[in-house]
């Protein structure tokens, strides 16, 4: 029977938070961002073709108004929760620019509270787009 040497995990919590983690979570926020400004952007470009306001009904209206808006609030809690995250990372690498309280655990964990919301925000936005559509294919 051959020993296999024990691997021995010298890397501090921080290291591998700001080795892997933060390195991953920031590039999917990255294209997250990127994701939501484009919708947001040619939903409100082609926002006519969805519903054309001048013969919009009310509930057309704000069915489109309320998918801007949640569009909106994912693309602002999303760049929270980035800025967290860089917050996060900084304070594992022992905070030069920004000087919080709470550790680098519990700043990563309010920034993935934010990236969630912005989620959400995001599917909710899509759901009201397509409602707006259907509205007006019923109308």
């Amino acid at each position: 029977m051959i020993d296999k040497p024990s691997a021995v995990n010298t890397e501090s919590e921080e290291e591998v938070f700001v080795e892997f983690y933060y390195r991953e979570v920031k590039d999917l926020c990255k294209h997250f961002l990127t994701i939501i400004s484009a919708t947001l952007v040619a939903s409100i470009t082609f926002g006519d073709k969805i519903v054309p306001f001048s013969t919009a009904t009310p509930a057309q209206r704000w069915t489109l108004t309320l998918s801007w808006l949640a569009l909106l609030a994912a693309l602002a809690s999303a760049g929270w929760g980035l800025f967290l995250l860089f917050v996060a990372a900084e304070k594992a690498k022992g905070e030069i620019i920004f000087t919080y309280t709470s550790g680098f655990k519990e700043l990563a964990r309010r920034a993935g509270f934010f990236l969630d919301f912005g989620a959400l925000a995001y599917g909710g936005g899509l759901l009201l787009l397509a409602a707006a559509g259907v509205l007006r294919l019923f109308s």
